[in-house]
């Protein structure tokens, strides 16, 4: 018997097969910590790091490319350039439902950076679909005084005819409507200006 849709080769099928229609991406996000710090993670931080600016004027802002994301791996480097301690570390934060899991590492050498990769524990919120209007609390990231490099890797679905939410703020006159931009990863913690953890490689709004 020859399922719905598809035939032997050679032959042609009696109708299109059925496909998924949503723009899924895979990609890294690739940001830099400048500075000491340990700041606190929502679901709408993580939607956010690809937004589209929807207003300008004194306070502007920018509304998540994506309809949804779903964190597959996060890695963080920090060199040491003195010999003092240096260390990385996430934690994927305690819910009803699951621990806060830590992942960290120290490194004293200055040629050999420490180092981390951790994944969403097993039935972990953290590992299931974020959404860009939550800000339900996802993990804790800390980097040292000489900064860390943070990859992220997501599964994105890109926005199809979804009704515009309450976007993510930026500072005035950085940018413009309609255009798409790496947004701070820590656009929730701090204020416009202030942003410690910065997108490598994407114009920076906010």
């Amino acid at each position: 018997m020859i399922a719905p849709g598809y035939a032997p080769a050679g032959m042609m099928s009696m109708k299109p097969p059925a496909f998924r229609p949503n723009v899924v991406l895979n990609r890294t996000f690739r940001f830099r910590s400048n500075s000491a710090a340990t700041i606190a993670l929502v679901q709408s931080d993580f939607c956010a790091m690809y937004s589209i600016v929807n207003t300008t004027g004194a306070v502007p802002l920018a509304t998540s490319a994506f309809s949804q994301i779903r964190i597959k791996r996060v890695r963080m480097w920090a060199t040491n350039v003195t010999g003092a301690d240096s260390t990385v570390s996430w934690i994927w934060a305690s819910a009803s439902t699951a621990v806060g899991i830590e992942v960290s590492d120290t490194s004293v050498s200055v040629s050999v950076p420490s180092y981390i990769q951790t994944k969403p524990p097993k039935n972990h919120p953290s590992g299931f679909w974020l959404s860009p209007t939550s800000t339900a609390l996802v993990a804790y990231v800390t980097s040292p005084s000489t900064g860390a490099t943070i990859d992220i890797d997501i599964e994105g679905v890109l926005q199809d005819g979804q009704a515009p939410f309450a976007g993510n703020t930026g500072q005035a006159f950085t940018g413009i409507v309609g255009v798409l931009y790496g947004m701070p990863l820590d656009n929730n913690s701090n204020a416009p200006g202030s942003r410690t953890i910065l997108p490598v490689g994407l114009t920076t709004f906010g």
